[in-house]
């Protein structure tokens, strides 16, 4: 009998079977059980007493990390708790198992078969990716399994069981994007609460996914890069690495640029610390703050998608935005395509040691970016002239705070043009330019200051004695604009 920890391992004198011993806090004697796939006639008796021996770990862990401890057959839900500690993912997996495989849960590891599992595989419904997603779910389970010593091989599906990789609806794909107008639209339209456009200027303006926007903090965007700043997309939702492992490094477009100014004037008036770590989306939950999940916002943006008049589609909708309208721009502007994917599915790893050492030009990058034509016309509240920070572009200087805390109903009127976004950003300082309300024509209007938008502007004249024709021209075009908007509202 060998001993091992507060368990032992031994043979009967009447069986081949091996037999484990251990302690159990619940239980007053020791529980002993029999291992009947381990025999000393079959696989010999050393090669019987390491499998027990790892059984037996296994279960000494479980022990000590709280998990119950089953004494019968080890099976398929009881696995999937098992890892539930040792994994990231594990509550995920689990929750996905219980929800899906309902008929293999209660069936032992050993006893499944390749006729068992390709009957579980049909009987899914859905989409065939989500179908592959949740076999490619057990059958990693199942190899962990052969690895703890439980089953001795991962039992092979049955040919034709997977459905072809293929879009359930033939002609959704196409319609799954937006058009430029339409992001124009989620980020500027006063009718949607100014941090949801900002979420929305995040993933249509940087193709991150979800995880990657509301994951995002205010430290991880460098405000002094040149010639524009540079957002860092290396975590997702609470500090998770991204999904493929890999750090994107995408340029700032002067329009999110603005937005991000905007918003964080609007937290620090309405007195809300804006922290160097801080996130910029704000938690959901009401209860137990939390990062906003696409359970969550999918539903806020069909509902701002139908407020506009615009059919619903998904967020991670906005990513195929990017990544097709930047290849669209970008190659035309004569941007290498090795760039353009850098910016959306950069590796994480790779086999090649040159691609270790290779590093993308910034500021070809930055070109990429910058072609992008979205184009803005917005009038917000005053937010500020930009000054600099540690974290981020501007704070809200004194003399424009009112006792209350809250925005002047000053309004700025923010463009954005072609010639504007193809200049460069100075390393320490960005302006935004204030217009009086005078010069607006909104005399003695107020914005709420959770529906203002803002856009992307050009740096301001060194001198302002010095007249610009086309400034003056596209100042007029606003005027008359928001007197038509502020008309049609009446």
């Amino acid at each position: 009998m060998t001993t091992r920890k507060q368990g032992s391992v031994y043979f009967r004198a009447d069986s081949d079977i091996v037999w484990i011993r251990y302690s159990h806090p619940d239980h007053p004697r020791p529980i002993q059980t029999s291992l009947p796939d381990l025999r000393r006639d079959v696989i010999g008796e050393a090669e019987c007493k390491r499998q027990a021996r790892v059984v037996l770990d296994q279960i000494l862990a479980d022990i000590a990390n709280g998990v119950s401890v089953s004494t019968g057959p080890l099976t398929v839900e009881q696995w999937f708790l098992k890892r539930v500690p040792t994994r990231a993912e594990g509550k995920k997996e689990l929750a996905m198992m219980r929800k899906h495989g309902k008929p293999l849960l209660r069936t032992p590891l050993r006893d499944l078969t390749p006729a068992m599992l390709g009957s579980w595989v049909k009987s899914l419904t859905g989409a065939p990716r989500s179908i592959w997603h949740r076999w490619s779910n057990l059958r990693k389970a199942l190899f962990d399994a052969v690895i703890a010593g439980h089953i001795p091989h991962v039992p092979p599906l049955p040919p034709g069981s997977l459905p072809e990789r293929v879009d359930a609806d033939p002609e959704w794909r196409d319609g799954a994007r937006y058009s430029l107008a339409e992001v124009e639209s989620l980020i500027t339209d006063e009718r949607i609460p100014l941090h949801r456009r900002v979420m929305y200027a995040l993933k249509g303006l940087t193709g991150g996914r979800h995880g990657e926007a509301v994951g995002l903090r205010w430290d991880r965007i460098d405000w002094t890069a040149t010639p524009r700043p540079k957002i860092i997309l290396s975590r997702q939702y609470d500090e998770k690495r991204t999904k493929t492992k890999a750090t994107k490094i995408v340029p700032m477009h002067p329009v999110l640029e603005a937005a991000l100014t905007a918003w964080r004037a609007h937290l620090e008036a309405t007195g809300v610390e804006v922290r160097p770590d801080g996130y910029i989306i704000p938690a959901a939950g009401v209860f137990v703050p939390r990062r906003p999940h696409s359970s969550d916002s999918n539903p806020e943006l069909a509902a701002d998608l139908r407020t506009l008049g615009l059919r619903v589609r998904d967020g991670h909708d906005f990513r195929a935005t990017f990544i097709t309208e930047i290849f669209r721009s970008g190659v035309k502007a004569g941007v290498p395509e090795y760039i353009l994917e850098s910016l959306t599915h950069r590796r994480a790893a790779t086999r090649d040691a040159i691609e270790l050492y290779k590093r993308e030009d910034y500021e070809l990058q930055c070109a990429a970016v910058m072609s992008l034509r979205i184009r803005t016309l917005r009038s917000v509240e005053a937010v500020a002239q930009v000054s600099g920070s540690d974290y981020g572009p501007a704070t809200v200087p004194s003399k424009y705070a009112e006792s209350e805390g809250n925005l002047i109903s000053s309004v700025m009127t923010v463009l954005a043009n072609e010639s504007g976004q193809v200049q460069s950003r100075s390393s320490t300082n960005a302006h935004l330019r204030l217009v009086s309300p005078e010069s607006t024509g909104l005399e003695g209007t107020r914005v709420d200051s959770d529906r203002s938008t803002v856009a992307a502007t050009s740096p301001a004249p060194a001198s302002p004695s010095v007249s610009d024709p086309r400034m003056d021209a596209l100042e007029a075009a606003a005027v008359a604009l928001l007197d038509a908007i502020k008309n049609l509202r009446k």
